[in-house]
């Protein structure tokens, strides 16, 4: 008896040393097979950081978001670091100075620590930044793996990462080890990591918890009694004791083996507890939606300060500095910092105020832009200007602009037409007599007019200050209108959910959607070819496609040059600046992409924004594809507008805006700096 104890310690500390690497123990559960530990599985590569520079593209990209989510925070020496969505900042906690870092290499940050060198590291949504002399990136681009970052947390002699969708895995030295669901991880998906011993990790993910050692992987989703769902945070107390907190499940406790739940009945202020932080005393925090909480040894206990209500706020980040002072991240932009004699509460300078920007307009050097969060001017040189609306339903609601002057224009919206001028707003809803009040886009003709695109009753046009109404009888081939602009002479081209174009002149509507290359009405060369320039890719189509009434996606309208048409499908760009189509076909990358926004600047330059491969713009006779690689982060574009000296300015579905400055013009200083 005493010689098989001896061995098996013998063996437990062989495994906690390491020396059990190169042994396999195969095991199985209700997942289905385990290979062995952590320490003998995973992806080794050799990774570099890389000094940002200057991007050799043509051109540099400037991210405008928001920094109301605080995500990440930590204290080192006499500065607070503030990770949020829209960059990183520092407080400088003797100055009480609060400004965003300048020199910060990356935009949306996740999570911040400080290794035993005392080395900064944030991690963001494109790649982990490192801070020693100066900054130094792992950039996404040049490894995937470092896309998508959900946690920095340093372990024994490493650095690990938690990534949403690429596994996790450490850094140590120059080599990366990576761990996904092939090693036995439970998803792929981790969004919290916490060390147990040197040997002994326990992995929070999108689908439950489950942990490894040095002999084996093993699923906590089952028979644990832990509530199954994403995992927000995990952490060891002083006690060794396990706490996880799940998503919308308040908080699970692992001791001994044994599992505790907690709810809102047992001092939780809510059921989503987004982090938990340790304070220097031993006392653990757990913050989320609806304020924090403090474990008592035996339950939860509401977080509590003298003249702020706590719990109206939701807060995403929570950590303590060495002294015992608590900072709490919201979601509202704002820090609270709770002190030995008092709190105070530090606000995230705004450099933009909203995630979805809808449309741009630029006139005269002032910028009108439609967000999710309201409808704002900006003249050249100045701060964003937010235009109040007249009621609240209307902030979120607008769809299109017609600007007539810096103090006159136009807005569609899902609850009616406005009018602004000199400060006042005049509304156009059914009580005028409209047919319908969810208008999709607006434009200015040349003679005064003003068209309006709705989602189910054609077009509208307010002449002379009278109502007109064209739908499917009157040639629109379409009630359903998803974009409309003003040209010349008079014309007026609207694009149907059907994908359908249609012009209106002095004789009426007319289909004039140009013959794509798979129609039965024709193909890309059933018209005569015309060379233009030096470019043999433009061709002229004439003819009309069949079948109007099919649905087609990814289709899109925008007004050209001298008043033109662009009119852009999944295959080309078709211009009728020439009076007849012309045919740019779109790059063939194995993939049609899915256009969303088109925009023709003065260099007579195309810019095609997509839905999902970032931004191609057609250089002489050649396409170039702005992404990811290639320094713009913006995902799905769905606005574009050109400023003076060349600057595109990008709206984005969910990565605010974005400032475009091509090599070779001279573009603005700043934006709101």
């Amino acid at each position: 008896m005493f010689r098989k104890l001896t061995a098996v310690l013998i063996l437990l500390a062989l495994a906690l040393s390491g020396n059990l690497a190169s042994q396999q123990f195969p095991v199985e559960d209700e997942d289905g097979p385990e290979i062995a530990g952590w320490l003998t599985s995973g992806d080794t590569m050799r990774v570099y950081p890389e000094v940002p520079m200057t991007d050799s593209t043509g051109a540099s990209f400037t991210e405008y978001l928001p920094s109301r989510e605080v995500r990440a925070l930590y204290a080192s020496y006499d500065t607070l670091w503030i990770g949020t969505e829209g960059g990183l900042y520092a407080w400088d906690i003797m100055r009480d100075s609060l400004s965003a870092v300048s020199s910060f290499p990356l935009g949306s940050v996740r999570s911040i620590t400080v290794d035993d060198y005392y080395r900064l590291w944030v991690g963001c949504e494109r790649g982990v930044c490192l801070r020693d002399s100066t900054w130094q990136v792992y950039p996404g681009a040049s490894y995937p793996f470092f896309r998508r970052i959900r946690e920095l947390s340093v372990g024994s002699e490493r650095i690990w990462i938690a990534t949403y969708g690429q596994g996790c895995g450490y850094l140590k030295s120059d080599s990366l080890i990576i761990y996904t669901r092939a090693d036995s991880l439970l998803d792929d998906r981790v969004n919290a990591i916490a060390e147990e011993t040197a040997s002994s990790v326990w992995f929070g993910t999108a689908s439950g918890v489950c942990r490894a050692d040095s002999f084996r992987w093993e699923s906590m989703r089952y028979g644990r009694k832990i509530p199954i769902g994403s995992v927000n945070d995990l952490i060891f107390d002083e006690n060794r004791n396990l706490f996880v907190a799940v998503r919308q499940n308040g908080i699970a406790r692992l001791k001994f083996g044994e599992t505790e739940s907690f709810g809102i009945r047992d001092g939780l202020p809510g059921w989503n507890i987004n982090a938990f932080s340790l304070a220097p005393d031993g006392i653990l925090i757990g913050a989320g939606e609806g304020g924090a909480c403090y474990y008592d040894g035996s339950g939860w206990t509401p977080l509590v300060a003298e003249g702020i209500p706590l719990s109206g706020f939701n807060f995403l980040s929570v950590h303590h500095d060495f002294s015992g002072n608590c900072f709490l991240g919201s979601d509202d932009g704002s820090v609270i910092v709770l002190e030995r004699d008092g709190w105070k509460r530090l606000n995230i300078p705004q450099r933009f105020p909203a995630l979805r920007v809808a449309g741009i307009n630029e006139f005269l050097g002032e910028l009108f832009i439609i967000t999710n969060r309201g409808f704002y001017r900006r003249v050249e040189g100045g701060e964003l200007e937010m235009i109040a609306m007249p009621a609240p339903w209307y902030q979120g609601a607008v769809t299109g602009m017609a600007v007539l002057g810096g103090s006159e224009f136009w807005l569609s919206t899902r609850f009616g037409a406005l009018y602004f001028r000199d400060g006042h707003w005049k509304v156009y809803d059914r009580r005028v007599g409209l047919p319908t009040e969810y208008l999709t886009s607006v434009a200015a003709g040349q003679e005064g007019e003003i068209w309006f695109g709705t989602f189910d009753r054609g077009v509208l046009c307010l002449r002379e200050g009278k109502w007109y109404s064209y739908m499917e009888e009157d040639g629109t081939t379409d009630n359903r209108i998803s974009d409309l602009i003003a040209g010349r002479d008079g014309v007026v081209w609207a694009l149907t959910l059907s994908g359908r174009l249609i012009e209106f002149d002095q004789s009426g509507w007319s289909d004039e959607t140009p013959v794509g290359p798979d129609t039965a009405g024709g193909g890309a060369g059933s018209g005569p070819e015309l060379s233009i320039g030096q470019d043999p890719a433009v061709r002229v189509l004439s003819g009309r496609e069949e079948n109007p009434g099919a649905v087609r996606k990814g289709v899109c309208l925008a007004g050209g040059r001298e008043g033109s048409c662009l009119f852009v499908d999944p295959e080309a760009v078709y211009s009728n600046l020439s009076g007849e189509w012309m045919k740019f076909p779109l790059p063939d990358t194995g993939e049609n992409p899915v256009p969303v926004a088109a925009l023709e600047t003065g260099s007579s330059g195309l810019w095609i924004g997509t839905a999902e491969k970032g931004i191609l713009v057609l250089k002489g006779n050649r396409w170039v594809n702005y992404d990811i690689d290639s320094g713009f982060t913006g995902g799905k574009v769905i606005s574009m507008a050109e400023g003076k000296n060349g600057v595109i300015w990008i709206g984005t579905a969910s990565r605010g805006l974005h400032r475009v400055e091509r090599r070779g013009y001279r573009g603005e200083s700043g934006f709101m700096e």
